[in-house]
């Protein structure tokens, strides 16, 4: 079987040593897509005096990171969409009203050798997730989760920014 640069290794939650946290969600759908981080997310790095810790890192070889704009809440049934794997449904969602417009768009791919926000994934508590996404049951930054030859990478969280007011 031909495996592209992007196909990568499988990111799950022994590679990463921390806990799958989908038995704090208030569901899990079986199916999914693999490299799909599940979860709360922000930047912030979860611990007191984060601000000295905050930093961008950059993309390993073979790694490419897919990520909501910058300082957004996103919508959980965006999240599942993305868990899916189902890039048409997020564009007719974000195109179903200016809120979820608002949400939606400005999502990226990094590339590798790209630098990216340290965001801090945690439980993914009261969200609907898909079974073949990785979740935690602790706050885990971003850095500590990507690795080389992971292939495409997609954060399914918020990224809001706890040093700016978001809405």
């Amino acid at each position: 079987m031909f495996k592209s640069k992007f196909d990568g290794d499988i990111i799950s939650n022994e590679t990463i040593g921390v806990p799958s946290g989908h038995y704090l969600a208030r569901s899990v759908t079986d199916g999914g897509q693999n490299n799909i981080l599940a979860g709360h997310g922000s930047y912030d790095n979860g611990v007191e005096g984060v601000q000295d810790r905050i930093a961008d890192f950059m993309l390993p070889d073979g790694t490419a990171l897919t990520v909501p704009n910058h300082g957004i809440g996103l919508p959980d049934i965006a999240g599942k969409l993305m868990e899916k794997g189902d890039w048409e449904s997020v564009g007719k969602l974000m195109n179903s009203s200016k809120e979820f417009e608002r949400r939606l768009s400005g999502m990226t791919t990094y590339l590798p050798g790209s630098y990216v926000k340290d965001y801090t994934l945690t439980a993914p508590k009261g969200l609907n997730i898909m079974s073949r996404s990785v979740s935690v049951t602790e706050s885990t930054n971003l850095s500590t989760i990507i690795a080389p030859n992971q292939g495409c990478v997609t954060w399914a969280g918020c990224t809001v920014d706890v040093f700016t007011p978001w809405e």
